[in-house]
Protein backbone atom coordinates (compact mmCIF):
# COMPACT_ATOMS: atom_id res chain seq x y z
CA UNK A 1 0.00 0.00 0.00
CA UNK A 2 2.81 2.39 0.92
CA UNK A 3 4.47 1.73 -2.44
CA UNK A 4 1.23 2.53 -4.23
CA UNK A 5 0.88 5.86 -2.39
CA UNK A 6 4.49 6.71 -3.25
CA UNK A 7 3.85 5.93 -6.91
CA UNK A 8 0.74 8.15 -6.95
CA UNK A 9 2.64 10.94 -5.22
CA UNK A 10 5.46 10.67 -7.77
CA UNK A 11 3.01 10.80 -10.68
CA UNK A 12 1.28 13.87 -9.22
CA UNK A 13 4.64 15.54 -8.68
CA UNK A 14 5.72 14.89 -12.26
CA UNK A 15 2.39 16.22 -13.54
CA UNK A 16 2.84 19.43 -11.54
CA UNK A 17 6.34 19.96 -12.95
CA UNK A 18 5.12 19.20 -16.47
CA UNK A 19 2.30 21.73 -16.15
CA UNK A 20 4.78 24.29 -14.88
CA UNK A 21 7.09 23.57 -17.81
CA UNK A 22 4.20 24.11 -20.24
CA UNK A 23 3.48 27.42 -18.54
CA UNK A 24 7.10 28.35 -19.20
CA UNK A 25 6.39 28.05 -22.92
CA UNK A 26 3.77 30.78 -22.51
CA UNK A 27 5.89 32.96 -20.23
CA UNK A 28 9.15 32.16 -22.08
CA UNK A 29 10.94 31.53 -18.77
CA UNK A 30 13.59 29.08 -19.89
CA UNK A 31 15.48 29.25 -16.60
CA UNK A 32 12.41 27.93 -14.76
CA UNK A 33 11.77 25.43 -17.55
CA UNK A 34 15.22 23.92 -17.07
CA UNK A 35 14.42 23.38 -13.38
CA UNK A 36 11.08 21.78 -14.28
CA UNK A 37 12.66 19.40 -16.79
CA UNK A 38 15.24 18.39 -14.20
CA UNK A 39 12.56 17.58 -11.63
CA UNK A 40 10.61 15.66 -14.26
CA UNK A 41 13.67 13.52 -14.96
CA UNK A 42 13.38 14.63 -18.59
CA UNK A 43 17.08 14.27 -19.42
CA UNK A 44 16.60 14.33 -23.19
CA UNK A 45 14.51 17.49 -22.96
CA UNK A 46 17.03 19.20 -20.70
CA UNK A 47 19.83 18.32 -23.11
CA UNK A 48 17.85 19.58 -26.11
CA UNK A 49 17.07 22.81 -24.30
CA UNK A 50 20.76 23.38 -23.52
CA UNK A 51 21.57 22.81 -27.18
CA UNK A 52 18.80 25.21 -28.24
CA UNK A 53 20.36 28.00 -26.17
CA UNK A 54 22.76 28.49 -29.09
CA UNK A 55 19.87 29.78 -31.21
CA UNK A 56 19.92 33.60 -31.46
CA UNK A 57 16.13 34.03 -31.26
CA UNK A 58 14.34 33.61 -27.93
CA UNK A 59 11.27 32.18 -29.64
CA UNK A 60 13.41 29.52 -31.34
CA UNK A 61 14.74 28.46 -27.94
CA UNK A 62 11.25 28.41 -26.46
CA UNK A 63 10.03 26.38 -29.47
CA UNK A 64 12.52 23.65 -28.59
CA UNK A 65 11.04 23.49 -25.10
CA UNK A 66 7.58 23.21 -26.64
CA UNK A 67 8.77 20.36 -28.84
CA UNK A 68 10.12 18.43 -25.88
CA UNK A 69 6.74 18.79 -24.18
CA UNK A 70 4.82 17.56 -27.22
CA UNK A 71 3.42 21.00 -28.05
CA UNK A 72 4.06 20.72 -31.80
CA UNK A 73 1.60 23.37 -32.97
CA UNK A 74 2.98 25.87 -30.48
CA UNK A 75 6.54 25.08 -31.56
CA UNK A 76 5.65 25.64 -35.22
CA UNK A 77 3.94 28.94 -34.37
CA UNK A 78 7.02 30.14 -32.48
CA UNK A 79 9.42 29.11 -35.25
CA UNK A 80 7.31 30.87 -37.87
CA UNK A 81 6.97 33.93 -35.68
CA UNK A 82 10.73 34.44 -35.52
CA UNK A 83 11.27 33.65 -39.20
CA UNK A 84 12.99 30.28 -38.64
CA UNK A 85 11.42 28.42 -41.53
CA UNK A 86 14.47 26.14 -41.62
CA UNK A 87 13.44 24.85 -38.19
CA UNK A 88 9.80 24.56 -39.29
CA UNK A 89 11.08 22.40 -42.14
CA UNK A 90 13.12 20.27 -39.74
CA UNK A 91 10.14 19.94 -37.38
CA UNK A 92 7.96 18.49 -40.15
CA UNK A 93 10.76 16.16 -41.28
CA UNK A 94 11.24 14.85 -37.75
CA UNK A 95 7.48 14.33 -37.47
CA UNK A 96 7.43 12.48 -40.80
CA UNK A 97 5.07 15.02 -42.37
CA UNK A 98 6.99 15.20 -45.63
CA UNK A 99 4.34 17.01 -47.66
CA UNK A 100 4.54 19.96 -45.27
CA UNK A 101 8.33 19.81 -45.09
CA UNK A 102 8.59 19.96 -48.89
CA UNK A 103 6.02 22.76 -49.04
CA UNK A 104 7.97 24.84 -46.52
CA UNK A 105 11.24 24.16 -48.32
CA UNK A 106 9.73 25.05 -51.70
CA UNK A 107 8.14 28.30 -50.56
CA UNK A 108 10.16 29.57 -47.59
CA UNK A 109 13.39 27.59 -47.15
CA UNK A 110 14.80 27.05 -50.61
CA UNK A 111 18.36 26.90 -49.33
CA UNK A 112 17.43 23.50 -47.84
CA UNK A 113 15.19 22.36 -50.69
CA UNK A 114 17.69 19.87 -52.15
CA UNK A 115 18.57 18.43 -48.74
CA UNK A 116 14.85 18.04 -47.96
CA UNK A 117 14.34 16.10 -51.20
CA UNK A 118 17.41 13.99 -50.31
CA UNK A 119 16.13 13.19 -46.82
CA UNK A 120 12.73 12.28 -48.22
CA UNK A 121 14.38 10.04 -50.80
CA UNK A 122 16.27 8.22 -48.02
CA UNK A 123 12.98 7.80 -46.15
CA UNK A 124 11.24 6.38 -49.24
CA UNK A 125 14.17 4.05 -49.89
CA UNK A 126 13.94 2.72 -46.34
CA UNK A 127 10.27 1.96 -47.01
CA UNK A 128 11.10 0.10 -50.22
CA UNK A 129 9.58 2.77 -52.49
CA UNK A 130 12.48 2.86 -54.95
CA UNK A 131 10.52 4.62 -57.68
CA UNK A 132 9.63 7.49 -55.37
CA UNK A 133 13.17 7.57 -53.99
CA UNK A 134 14.61 7.89 -57.50
CA UNK A 135 12.40 10.91 -58.22
CA UNK A 136 13.57 12.73 -55.09
CA UNK A 137 17.22 11.73 -55.50
CA UNK A 138 16.99 13.37 -58.93
CA UNK A 139 15.44 16.51 -57.43
CA UNK A 140 18.23 16.64 -54.86
CA UNK A 141 20.80 16.21 -57.67
CA UNK A 142 22.35 13.20 -55.91
CA UNK A 143 21.01 10.55 -58.30
CA UNK A 144 24.33 9.96 -60.06
CA UNK A 145 25.65 8.24 -56.94
CA UNK A 146 22.56 7.30 -54.94
CA UNK A 147 20.52 5.56 -57.66
CA UNK A 148 23.34 3.18 -58.73
CA UNK A 149 24.04 2.45 -55.05
CA UNK A 150 20.38 1.76 -54.34
CA UNK A 151 19.77 -0.41 -57.43
CA UNK A 152 23.13 -2.17 -57.70
CA UNK A 153 21.66 -5.44 -56.38
CA UNK A 154 19.03 -5.27 -59.13
CA UNK A 155 21.12 -4.76 -62.27
CA UNK A 156 18.27 -5.18 -64.80
CA UNK A 157 16.34 -2.35 -63.12
CA UNK A 158 19.47 -0.22 -62.92
CA UNK A 159 20.23 -0.85 -66.60
CA UNK A 160 16.67 0.07 -67.55
CA UNK A 161 16.98 3.31 -65.55
CA UNK A 162 20.24 4.25 -67.22
CA UNK A 163 18.91 3.29 -70.67
CA UNK A 164 16.15 5.87 -70.24
CA UNK A 165 18.28 8.65 -68.77
CA UNK A 166 20.06 11.30 -70.79
CA UNK A 167 22.58 11.91 -68.03
CA UNK A 168 26.04 11.59 -69.58
CA UNK A 169 27.71 10.96 -66.23
CA UNK A 170 25.46 7.97 -65.54
CA UNK A 171 25.95 6.59 -69.03
CA UNK A 172 29.71 6.90 -68.61
CA UNK A 173 29.54 5.15 -65.21
CA UNK A 174 27.50 2.28 -66.68
CA UNK A 175 29.94 1.99 -69.59
CA UNK A 176 32.81 1.71 -67.11
CA UNK A 177 30.93 -1.01 -65.24
CA UNK A 178 30.28 -2.93 -68.46
CA UNK A 179 33.92 -2.57 -69.44
CA UNK A 180 34.95 -4.00 -66.07
CA UNK A 181 32.82 -7.08 -66.84
CA UNK A 182 34.38 -7.37 -70.35
CA UNK A 183 31.13 -6.45 -72.14
CA UNK A 184 33.08 -4.26 -74.54
CA UNK A 185 30.54 -3.88 -77.34
CA UNK A 186 27.81 -2.63 -75.01
CA UNK A 187 30.32 -0.49 -73.12
CA UNK A 188 31.27 1.21 -76.40
CA UNK A 189 27.61 2.01 -77.04
CA UNK A 190 27.28 3.75 -73.71
CA UNK A 191 30.60 5.58 -74.07
CA UNK A 192 29.31 6.84 -77.41
CA UNK A 193 26.00 7.90 -75.85
CA UNK A 194 28.00 9.75 -73.18
CA UNK A 195 30.18 11.40 -75.88
CA UNK A 196 33.24 10.13 -74.03
CA UNK A 197 35.68 10.18 -76.94
CA UNK A 198 38.76 9.45 -74.86
CA UNK A 199 37.24 6.23 -73.48
CA UNK A 200 36.07 5.21 -76.96
CA UNK A 201 39.59 5.56 -78.33
CA UNK A 202 41.05 3.73 -75.34
CA UNK A 203 38.65 0.77 -75.63
CA UNK A 204 39.06 0.49 -79.41
CA UNK A 205 42.81 0.43 -78.91
CA UNK A 206 42.40 -2.27 -76.27
CA UNK A 207 40.26 -4.26 -78.71
CA UNK A 208 43.03 -3.81 -81.31
CA UNK A 209 40.78 -1.77 -83.59
CA UNK A 210 43.32 0.97 -84.18
CA UNK A 211 41.68 2.24 -87.35
CA UNK A 212 38.40 3.00 -85.53
CA UNK A 213 40.32 4.69 -82.73
CA UNK A 214 42.17 6.85 -85.25
CA UNK A 215 38.92 7.74 -87.06
CA UNK A 216 37.33 8.96 -83.79
CA UNK A 217 40.41 11.00 -82.93
CA UNK A 218 40.42 12.62 -86.38
CA UNK A 219 36.66 13.22 -86.55
CA UNK A 220 36.34 14.78 -83.11
CA UNK A 221 39.57 16.78 -83.13
CA UNK A 222 39.71 16.06 -79.40
CA UNK A 223 43.35 16.52 -78.35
Amino acid sequence: MDDAFKAIKTIKSETVWENMAKMCVKTKRLDVAALCLGNMGHARGARALRYAMKEPELDARVAMLALQLGMLDEAERLYRGCGRNDLVNRLHQDAGVWSKALEVAENHDRIHLRSTHYNYAKHLESKGDFSGAISHYEKSDTHRFEVPRMLFDDLPTLEDYIMHTKDKALRRWWAQYLESTSEMETALQFYEAAHDHLSLVRVYCYCNNLQKAADIANETGDR
